[in-house]
């Protein structure tokens, strides 16, 4: 298991100090020897490998994407909300926000 839970291999996206490509994970094999012997033993499905990477990546990206925009939309919904609120309800919800309120009274 290359991917996934083991984190042997990573897709990591190109930066202005790198280039795209794989890296080890955090499951990988800790030493020179034994990286080698896992490269000897992927290198016949490497451009496999590398697309699978690649396409895991991008879903991640594009499904984290979607989960932030929504978080931003039920930011802004609350925030809407907040200003039609009455003082004491806007009280309440700052003494939540700060982690002073205690629960209902």
């Amino acid at each position: 298991d290359f991917f996934g839970g083991q984190g042997v291999l990573l897709w990591q996206e190109e930066a202005t100090d790198r280039k795209a490509g794989l890296v080890w994970g955090a499951a990988a094999p800790k030493t020179g020897d034994l990286r080698a012997e896992k490269r000897k033993q992927i290198y016949p499905a490497m451009g496999m490998v590398t697309r699978i990477a690649q396409m895991v990546a991008r879903t991640v990206k594009r499904a984290l994407a979607k989960e932030r925009q929504k978080f931003q939309d039920d930011a802004e919904y609350v925030r809407g909300l907040r200003e039609q609120w009455e003082p004491d309800s806007q009280a309440r919800l700052a003494q939540i926000s700060q982690g002073t309120d205690a629960g209902p009274s």
